[in-house]
């Protein structure tokens, strides 16, 4: 059994989905580079709402 591998730098970027589209030879990789612009414009989750009253 052939197992493919691939090494890409650390983070996530333009060039970076290009590259993993180009490995998964993705005809039409602005479909994934479109949800990374909308993840990047996304606002940021809020979890927990920590109210901690300030002391003298």
């Amino acid at each position: 059994m052939d197992i493919d591998s691939y090494s890409i730098p650390k983070g996530l970027s333009k060039g970076i989905i290009r590259l993993i589209s180009s490995f998964e030879e993705e005809p039409d990789w602005t479909i994934r580079l479109n949800a990374y612009e909308k993840f990047l414009n996304m606002k940021g989750t809020q979890i927990i709402c920590l109210c901690i009253p300030t002391t003298d």
